[in-house]
């Protein structure tokens, strides 16, 4: 399916948005940005994983947008598509045919075949790599420990799209040595029990829940929440069934 994704940040848009919205959205991942700054503690490079409970509820273009907005802050970004096994941001970003994190952790390409430096100044994107049979496991690796204390060496922060932690667990490794994590969660997507098993599983490694993005039914502007954890949503059915 080709890609339909289009940055709240780009100067032009096949998406129909008014300019009033788009104007909205842009000052909304604005206001995350300078939320999440302030929330954090001062060092040289700050790790964020961004995660959701479940597929669907727009993790992956709000990770995007997220780095984008922390790049204009004259702020060094990499974000890595962490998501082994549906790979949306690479493919959003036109990177999925790329080598990447997988080969990267593996040894088998340095960190100079695989960077992309995308067209927004300031933000560079390492794809989801070859696939791989066993992603648990790579994430989970010490190589991926050791990797991103490398990377922390280049940059001001490094940006993780997540697998949906209620799906998979991939994610919890890479939450858990983070210096925080960023949660998504899209109106009448996930139910309110899904979302309850999120911030148990997320509780279990004593992750540091720096907020929550907000996204409405109607895919406008997203909000952010520093402590309101409660919402009601519709059911959502399966995730990675292959």
């Amino acid at each position: 399916m080709a890609s339909k994704f289009n940055s709240f940040f780009s100067q032009k848009s096949s998406t129909p948005v008014s300019s009033a919205k788009l104007f909205a959205i842009k000052e909304a991942y604005k206001t995350i940005r300078t939320n999440i700054l302030l929330n954090l503690e001062d060092k040289p490079c700050h790790i964020l994983s961004i995660t959701s409970s479940l597929p669907g509820e727009g993790k992956s273009t709000s990770s995007i947008n997220l780095a984008i907005s922390i790049a204009q802050f004259d702020k060094k970004v990499l974000m890595i598509d962490a998501d082994l096994r549906k790979k949306k941001a690479s493919k959003y970003l036109k990177y999925n045919s790329t080598k990447g994190l997988t080969d990267l952790v593996k040894g088998e390409v340095k960190f100079e075949d695989v960077v992309n430096v995308t067209k927004y100044p300031n933000f560079d994107f390492i794809s989801s790599g070859t696939y791989a049979n066993n992603p648990s496991e790579i994430l989970a690796s010490r190589s991926m420990k050791t990797l991103l204390d490398e990377l922390s060496k280049k940059y001001d922060f490094i940006l993780i799209d997540t697998p949906p932690v209620n799906i998979v667990s991939d994610a919890l490794p890479l939450i858990r040595i983070s210096d925080g994590v960023v949660l998504v969660v899209r109106e009448m997507v996930a139910t309110y029990k899904d979302f309850k098993k999120l911030l148990s599983n997320l509780g279990l490694i004593k992750a540091n829940i720096l907020g929550i993005i907000y996204i409405g039914t109607d895919e406008t502007t997203p909000y952010y929440h520093s402590a309101n954890y409660g919402h009601k949503y519709n059911k959502y059915s399966s995730y990675y069934s292959e």
